[in-house]
């Protein structure tokens, strides 16, 4: 058994403002940005199993990752969340690389890949191309300066529709799937329907309180008071602009087409494009 609750989704997506809200409402206070996970962690190796990964293949390696998640779950009570980038794949062993045994689950959040394209731009330091041909699948982000936990075992994020794809679709856990529009757009609502999904106690005003807690102007303040681990690099700030919309105006024309080339059918399905 495992209670590991994945928060997946491609860079950019959203996934720290979930973890974020998540923590407001569990804490009933403003979340501090770096102690989020509040005993959980993210998808590399548990540091408690004392084993390093230097010395082992990426087929042995995986192995002990699932093995530190599962293990690690009995130490606090509830899901056991952990945030990933990594796409849903196979691993050597014909298992999917971040599968766990019966009782786990998953929430997975997607992004407009035209608002992603231009967040996952400017929090490496890519240019906007670069980040529109790696999020097509066309090259590979191996080598520039990715984030450690990203970087690891070669295991970039790859293309953006295989990747919604790739979680949305599997069958081996029970999933939630979400936008970032939506969560946006009705912020009471999707808090709400996440913690029902992880079996967190919680009520409306609840989570008012911690939607409040965790705007996107008292985010970003927190960040430049407080500073954040997760922040790519200290000259460009993590919680940007934070707006739906706002690639429309430092996107180029052309650049936006090449994006709903590569994934427009996935766009139409997920009503970013009619």
């Amino acid at each position: 058994m495992s209670s590991t609750a994945w928060l997946a989704s491609f860079p950019k997506s959203g996934n720290t403002w979930i973890r974020s809200l998540l923590s407001a409402l569990e804490l009933d206070t403003d979340p501090d940005l770096n102690s989020l996970d509040a005993g959980r962690g993210h998808d590399r190796v548990d540091g408690w199993l004392g084993i390093s990964l230097s010395d082992l293949d990426d087929s042995e390696a995986i192995q002990i990752e699932r093995r530190s998640w599962a293990s690690a779950d009995i130490q606090i009570p509830g899901y056991h969340r952990r945030k990933t980038h990594h796409p849903w794949i196979l691993a050597a062993d014909g298992f999917p690389a971040r599968w766990q045994p019966a009782g786990a689950r998953a929430i997975y959040i997607a992004r407009d890949p035209r608002a992603v394209a231009v967040s996952w731009a400017h929090h490496n330091g890519f240019s906007h191309e670069e980040a529109v041909e790696g999020m097509g699948g066309r090259s590979e982000w191996r080598g520039k300066q990715l984030h450690p936990h990203l970087a690891h075992g070669g295991r970039e994020p790859g293309s953006w529709t295989d990747h919604v794809q790739g979680w949305r679709d599997q069958t081996d856990l029970p999933m939630l799937f979400l936008t970032y529009e939506q969560l946006s757009a009705e912020p009471v609502t999707s808090l709400s329907t996440i913690a029902s999904w992880l079996d967190i106690p919680t009520d409306e005003a609840a989570c008012v309180r911690a939607v409040e807690r965790c705007g996107f102007t008292r985010l970003a303040a927190r960040e430049l008071a407080e500073g954040f681990v997760e922040q790519a690099s200290l000259d460009r700030v993590f919680f940007r602009r934070g707006r739906t919309d706002s690639w429309r105006e430092e996107l180029s024309p052309e650049l936006a087409d090449r994006i709903e080339q590569d994934h427009g059918p996935l766009m139409k399905e997920l009503g970013y494009l009619n």
